[in-house]
């Protein structure tokens, strides 16, 4: 080899091979420029401990210069990379590949392989023909040369990227020439699992839709990755990676193994509403589907007498009859007493139709082991259909649970019932924010004396105007404060406003009276009394000028309280006025109950007095009743002159309706009809 011109000679054969081919104390050896010589070293185990063996280890080549090569199995079996340098019990060598590129070797830094070389790339020769002269002096020259096996049946072999297997040796020849070519690009594992970690969180968050076609391009790159360092001179770790695709698969594994289980209900044997959440948002690209839901009416008390076993039958037996007209329909359960699904919708009528047929079918019981058990239900129909599958549910249980057996077991709603609802949920907040922004506000009704035809006094109303609503039923917001607490705030509200407007009109001068409403819930609050004298003290308002009027008395159900709050706000001066006397609870027992100085006659009676002879004869007992008990009696809702002239004649004091003047913002100094009142 040295005589053929070749640069330096690598022997890597492993010495039991060695030994077999002969001696190898050749005193030619001595000839050779020992420095141009390498022993290649590779790790074995001997008596039990790691070294470094070397090909000779005895005789004059024993002096050449000495490298370790080592190599690094990555994934897959494969060797990814061989390090420049090799340390062994205190001892460090300079690298195979290291000293065969040229390179130096300083650093334990390892050199990454470019496996975009092949076998037949090098020049390769049996030994036999060197050592015979067989062979062309110029294939060796300026060449390193390096002695080592390539037999595939030898042990010392190594499965290589994008090759079968090949010598060892060649993965230190590899190494080199990828040295010389100036090296391999590398991303680390942690850069790696970065990347995919990005790629896999852009999945969970903005392609939730398309998530398997993310997964399909994600398992691409990651064989993409794998394979690359066979075709570019690029070295990717994806170890790091590997886990946590691992990991994630095992964990949405997990989520699905749980989907699928939040997707069945156990306590009915059906699908749960998540289930139809799913499908509905699946349908909705496509066609329009009316959401329906059943209410189960007593099923608490058919499931206290029903076993795990029949309860799964019965309701198996009611989504069965649910389907008599289709079978492919699928039920779902929220594990209470509603059962929901969707169906294809064609029109309204149909839809009720139907739903009236379902109801019939229900009127025989169903059979439980022997045991026979009524079924009651009532349904209801969502038609948003551009709402979102969820609240689409939401709105199908809150109307069917509105539902009665008795004259209401239909009710099917739209996109305007759903923003009524929607409405319903904040009005809390909105009436707070009214009262604030003077959404809600006083007008004034007069109140005409009949004798005189002068104006008596007022009335003061609540009004709210919504910005997108318009105008809101005080009777329905006024119930909604009840139910939230709010009263207190209202009623405050209404007594300073009241009094405050009232004292800044003309009205005020002529010496009338002003008339406030109070629900009568807020008679169970013993503070009422105290706030209206703070505020009659701030506003330094005559308390003999101002009339509580009491609506509602069927809500007073602590009777002790309310009487004792009563009683106090006679004591302070106020005037008690019985609102809507003649109906509902307002009759005499409420009157002998509590300290009412006034009584309003309930638009009722008062609208047919004209037409009506028993209408007409209430009244004038009423305004007898009055007299003797030295009441003050208010016919309220005079809607013309002849309903005037009737109440006039049967001597009744004071009235107040549109005929005699409509509510206000300003308190009016003068009715707008009547002859009596024009006069005055």
């Amino acid at each position: 080899i040295d005589a053929a011109g070749g640069v330096a000679t690598y022997i890597d054969i492993p010495l039991s091979r060695l030994k077999e081919s002969g001696p190898s104390d050749n005193q030619n050896a001595m000839e050779v420029d020992l420095n141009a010589v390498y022993l290649v070293g590779r790790a074995t185990i001997r008596q039990g401990k790691q070294d470094i063996a070397f090909p000779i280890e005895s005789g004059p080549l024993t002096k050449a210069s000495k490298v370790a090569a080592a190599r690094e199995i990555g994934p897959f079996g494969f060797v990814w990379n061989t390090p420049k340098t090799v340390a062994q019990e205190g001892q460090s060598y300079p690298g195979f590949a290291a000293t065969l590129a040229g390179a130096e070797a300083q650093t334990n830094q390892s050199f990454f392989i470019d496996y975009r070389f092949s076998n037949q790339d090098f020049v390769t020769l049996d030994i036999e023909d060197i050592v015979r002269g067989n062979f062309d002096p110029a294939t060796l020259r300026g060449r390193d040369v390096v002695i080592g096996y390539v037999a595939m049946e030898l042990e010392e072999l190594s499965s290589l990227p994008g090759a079968n297997t090949a010598a060892e040796s060649f993965i230190s020849i590899f190494a080199a020439e990828s040295i010389k070519l100036g090296g391999v690009g590398f991303m680390h594992r942690n850069e790696m699992l970065g990347a995919f970690a990005i790629l896999l969180l852009l999945t969970t968050i903005f392609f939730r839709a398309n998530r398997k076609y993310c997964y399909w391009l994600i398992s691409t790159g990651f064989v993409a990755c794998l394979v690359a360092p066979v075709f570019t001179p690029l070295h990717l770790e994806i170890s790091g990676a590997l886990t946590l695709l691992v990991a994630y698969a095992f964990m949405r594994g997990l989520a699905r193994w749980r989907g699928s289980i939040e997707m069945h209900s156990g306590q009915t044997g059906l699908p749960t509403l998540k289930a139809l959440v799913r499908n509905l948002e699946r349908a909705q690209l496509q066609e329009r589907h009316a959401v329906i839901a059943v209410k189960l009416h007593g099923l608490s008390d058919v499931l206290a007498v029903l076993g795990g076993e029949q309860k799964l039958e019965y309701f198996g037996g009611v989504a069965k009859r649910l389907k008599i007209a289709n079978q492919d329909l699928e039920i779902f359960s929220d594990d209470g007493e509603h059962l929901v699904w969707s169906d294809r919708f064609e029109d309204r009528g149909i839809l009720e139709s139907h739903l009236l047929a379902l109801r019939a079918i229900f009127a025989r019981p169903l059979e439980i082991d022997g045991k026979q058990v009524d079924v009651t239900v009532t349904f209801s129909a969502d038609l948003s259909f551009t709402d979102a599958a969820s609240r689409r549910i939401g709105n199908a249980i809150a109307m069917v649970d509105k539902t009665s057996l008795a004259d209401l077991p239909i009710v099917i709603g739209d996109q305007q019932n759903t923003q009524d609802r929607e409405w319903k949920v904040s009005l809390q907040a909105s009436i707070d924010s009214a009262l604030e922004t003077g959404a809600i506000f006083a007008v004034f009704q007069p109140k005409v004396n009949l004798k005189t035809g002068a104006i008596s006094g007022y009335e003061a109303l609540v009004r709210w105007n919504d910005a997108e609503r318009g105008f809101i039923s005080p009777a329905y917001f006024i119930e909604q404060c009840e139910q939230a607490g709010r009263m207190e705030k209202l009623t405050r509200f209404m007594l300073n406003e009241a009094t405050e407007k009232f004292q800044a009109s003309e009205a005020y001068a002529l010496g009338g009276s002003l008339s406030v409403n109070v629900s009568s819930t807020m008679l169970s609050n013993t503070s009422l009394p105290e706030i209206v004298c703070e505020i009659l003290d701030e506003a330094h308002f005559p308390e003999d000028r101002l009339i509580i009027e009491v609506t509602e008395t069927a809500r007073i159900h602590d009777e002790l309280t309310a009487r004792s709050v009563l009683s106090a706000l006679s004591a302070i001066g106020v005037g008690l006025s019985l609102d809507d006397f003649g109906t509902g609870s307002a009759g005499l027992e409420t009157l002998y109950n509590y300290p009412f100085s006034e009584i309003k006659i309930d638009r009722a009676f008062v609208k047919d007095i004209a037409t009506n002879k028993k209408a007409r004869t209430i009244c004038e007992e009423v305004v007898q009743l009055g007299k003797k008990l030295e009441l003050n009696i208010v016919a309220e809702g005079i809607e013309d002159q002849e309903t005037l002239r009737l109440l006039t004649q049967m001597g009744c004091p004071a009235a107040q309706g549109y005929y005699l003047g409509k509510p206000a913002i300003d308190p009016l100094t003068q009715p707008i009809h009547g002859s009596r009142v024009a006069e005055s």
